[in-house]
């Protein structure tokens, strides 16, 4: 096993502990051949210095974009899982800067969920905190992070979006990937040991804490739901359908306006108060705070078993 790690290190000011957690994890808790593909278009210049001290990252030069939140995440990660493709590895790992493995073996432990009509093992919504696929499920299907236009003409996208909430993520183009081929592809389950915790863990294997990787700006849960996501779709649809593409790049960046100023409001304020609660416990004793994640926690029982065709 060769495995490529692909991480967009998007780091704010205060994160710089985060960045050292997850680096050490990763080197602590990996033990196959790996190399991760740093994208740093955005990282401030102590980070960067910061990941080019490790031997095991490599820092790709992505082309810059126009483009922000989530098309720019997964714009910068086409040029990452692309040059770990090129170097031969046979197995990619997406994760977040706020993601990264807590136990010894994660990476075999989540290859040996995959085969031949098993494509992807991912996690619900954020798909590309945790997104693990093989070698030649990229190379035979040739998955985007992103829907496609082409993909959005493909008659079964509609029925693919509802199922899915249908919140679009950087990776919703990989799930959809697999499902037009014939795929399946397996949503771990995490526990969320306590109501008024914010991290998960995913299959006793991976933590994400959520947040960090958007400036420390969680998205509020109500953003998250079907009939959210669903006017999303619809919105963007019509935008495709009557506009030009400079017409599309302005109404975007209006409705992005409008999306940044609900997150502002009252429920949203909540998840940053648990999300800060959170990073301080973890920041504080990461050692401490992920053994009670992982103790509290029962993500290796039938919940993780996978899930055909989709999450």
């Amino acid at each position: 096993m060769k495995l490529g790690i692909a991480v967009v290190y998007l780091v704010s000011e205060r994160n710089g502990a985060l960045l050292d957690v997850h680096l050490s994890r990763i080197a602590g808790h990996t033990s196959v051949p790996y190399t991760i593909y740093a994208g740093a278009n955005r990282l401030l210049p102590q980070y960067r210095a910061r990941l080019e001290r490790e031997p095991r990252v490599r820092i790709v030069e992505c082309s810059d974009t126009g483009r922000h939140g989530g098309a720019e995440h997964a714009h910068y990660l086409e040029h990452l899982v692309r040059a770990a493709i090129d170097d031969g590895v046979t197995h990619v790992a997406v994760l977040h800067v706020d993601s990264f493995p807590v136990c010894d073996g994660w990476a075999e432990k989540l290859a040996a969920r995959l085969s031949d009509p098993c494509a992807l093992v991912t996690v619900p919504v954020t798909f590309t905190a945790l997104l693990m696929f093989r070698r030649e499920f990229y190379l035979a299907c040739g998955p985007r992070f992103e829907l496609t236009p082409e993909d959005e003409r493909d008659p079964a996208c509609p029925a693919y979006r509802e199922k899915q909430g249908p919140y679009v993520h950087s990776g919703s183009g990989y799930l959809f990937a697999a499902e037009r081929h014939g795929l399946t592809w397996e949503r771990l389950d995490g526990d969320r040991p306590d109501a008024a915790d914010y991290g998960v863990v995913y299959a006793g294997a991976v933590f994400h804490l959520n947040g960090a990787a958007r400036l420390d700006v969680p998205a509020a849960s109500w953003l998250r739901t079907a009939a959210y996501g669903r006017t999303l779709g619809v919105i963007r649809a019509g935008l495709h359908a009557v506009m030009s593409e400079r017409q599309r790049a302005r109404w975007a960046r209006r409705l992005g306006a409008v999306h940044r100023s609900l997150v502002q409001r009252p429920v949203w304020q909540a998840e940053q108060r648990r999300y800060e609660a959170a990073r301080a416990r973890l920041l504080a004793d990461p050692d401490r705070y992920l053994e009670e994640q992982i103790g509290k926690g029962h993500g290796n029982g039938p919940a993780d078993r996978p899930r055909a065709g989709a999450g």
